[in-house]
């Protein structure tokens, strides 16, 4: 009797070392999958899938699964994994910011927002401006521009010196066409950051929708003096120009942005109107060539019957 006693005993210290030492192994392999994530997530998701086989409780093992398979963009298997590690855990409060990051690199804008909802909703006390901003980015891709407002306005109460948060709110109201509104909020991220000749750029585009040419050209030119190289702002003020009719000086940065960039056919397709206006066809027509055969293509068919 004694020994059967005894057999039982080391039967069960057997089971229990053995449950101990496959516990650890499957830790030891989800804490090796931790550290994949940031060096290869191929091998961080084949990592992850092996602790799973050992131990399919482990919520953690499917979150951080899920955020290799949507580092991979493989979005459904990304989704399923979120979604069976809230099912094993629910205080993963995260997982609602990494299904909406998800389905905004689909595209599925209201999906994405349900989710930054969810989050914003299941965390009020987080005082990270971050999912606000997320959150108001994806309003103005749903064109809810008021919606956005607000989300912006919030951040900005949570972070008042934050340039790029008035950024944002000039991006709603630009996108609202409210330029008025919009050329306040980018001169309050000017004042915090002087040196940023985006800012500048993007002020000169405000005054190009208002048909305010002159003060567009002025701040591209501010734009210019910070950043010399950038063939995008030669393009626009030269539109600025040639929508005053000074077409020497239109064309003259149009040919700088092409010395900058000449794989953009927009630059070419602007500049052969400009050729066009100073009574130059030949020039204009070699300019719209040149720009279909960079894939640009706008009235193509008109300007075959002008060239030919």
């Amino acid at each position: 009797m004694r020994n059967t006693k005894a057999y039982y005993i080391t039967i069960f210290l057997l089971v229990v070392a053995f449950e101990t030492s496959f516990s650890q192994n499957a830790e030891k392999i989800f804490n090796s999958g931790y550290h994949y994530l940031t060096v290869d997530n191929r091998i961080a998701v084949n990592t992850f899938s092996r602790s799973i086989q050992m131990d399919s409780s482990n919520a953690n093992a499917f979150y951080y699964r899920g955020i290799g398979y949507y580092k991979l963009a493989l979005y459904d298997s990304a989704l399923q994994d979120f979604i069976t590690a809230e099912k094993l855990d629910s205080a993963l409060t995260q997982i609602p910011v990494y299904k909406a990051f998800l389905f905004r690199q689909r595209e599925q804008y209201d999906s994405a927002l349900y989710y930054f909802n969810d989050y914003i909703q299941k965390n009020p006390k987080d005082t990270a401006a971050y999912s606000l901003i997320i959150r108001g980015k994806l309003q103005i891709l749903l064109e809810n521009h008021d919606e956005a407002l607000v989300d912006f306005q919030n951040a900005l109460n949570l972070d008042p010196v934050q340039e790029s948060f008035y950024y944002y709110k000039f991006m709603a109201h630009f996108e609202k066409r409210d330029f008025d509104n919009a050329i306040t909020q980018i001169n309050k991220a000017i004042n915090l950051n002087p040196s940023f000749y985006g800012y500048y750029f993007y002020k000169g585009n405000t005054f190009f929708e208002m048909g305010k040419y002159q003060p567009a050209i002025e701040q591209y030119s501010l734009a210019l003096d910070l950043n010399v190289n950038n063939a995008d702002i030669y393009y626009h003020r030269g539109m600025a120009e040639q929508a005053m009719k000074n077409i020497t000086e239109a064309i003259s940065d149009y040919n700088a942005a092409i010395a900058y960039n000449d794989k953009d056919g927009t630059y070419f397709f602007q500049r052969g109107h400009a050729f066009l206006e100073l009574g130059d066809k030949f020039k204009a027509c070699n300019d719209w060539y040149m720009a279909g055969a960079l894939g640009y293509y706008e009235d193509f068919d008109k300007i075959k019957e002008v060239c030919e």
